[in-house]
């Protein structure tokens, strides 16, 4: 963007002090690389969540039809 306005800051708009390429942005910048991770845990979380949830509904929707194909 300095290059279309001079008024705006070469430096990295996270605030790393570092020149804000948008390689430097999307990969090497350390806050990006905070955010990044705070996401992947988020997602991690969730999706494990979901997961607990989703086995939950299958047994309780299915254990009576388990029960019944059992071998005795």
């Amino acid at each position: 963007l300095m290059k279309m306005n001079s008024d705006v800051s070469d430096k990295c708009w996270h605030g790393c002090g570092k020149t804000g390429t948008l390689i430097h942005l999307l990969w090497h910048c350390p806050e990006t690389k905070i955010f990044c991770q705070w996401v992947v845990d988020t997602l991690v979380l969730s999706f494990r969540f979901s997961s607990m949830v989703f086995f939950a509904l299958i047994l309780k929707v299915y254990s009576a039809k388990i029960t019944q194909i059992s071998p005795t």
